[in-house]
């Protein structure tokens, strides 16, 4: 598949989880996916959707629902990868993700934080 009809897809995550534990032993947290929009004119989006809250704060839910990265995409000259380059709404921080298609429902990806050298590998379904 060509990287460049990935214009106008969204993928969602796998699930994601940001828990805590309990002194006495109980597990608290929210479940949550990513979701990355490929919009027209290079503009790409990724927004967290939460799926389950066993939270023990609601600051902790809120925190996650409102965490927003907008940025540009661009295509790799030889149609490797499509890079994306985001900037956090709320804190000004950065990612980068390299993504393909690995197969024409699913990208493999590698994400960069804050210009960290070493990437984390995460795979996205195409939703719509």
């Amino acid at each position: 598949m060509k990287l460049k009809q990935i214009i106008g897809m969204t993928f969602i995550s796998e699930r994601i989880a940001f828990t805590d534990i309990h002194n006495a032993g109980t597990i608290f947290g929210v479940i949550y996916h990513q979701v990355l929009c490929f919009l027209n004119n290079n503009n790409v989006i990724l927004k967290n959707r939460i799926e389950i809250n066993r939270a023990p704060f609601p600051e902790w839910s809120k925190n996650i629902e409102n965490e927003s990265w907008s940025g540009k995409y661009e295509f790799d000259i030889d149609d490797k990868h499509v890079k994306c380059s985001f900037t956090n709404d709320k804190n000004k921080s950065t990612k980068i993700i390299y993504a393909n298609f690995a197969t024409e429902d699913l990208l493999i990806c590698e994400v960069y934080e804050n210009g960290n050298h070493y990437g984390q590998g995460k795979v996205f379904e195409k939703i719509s």
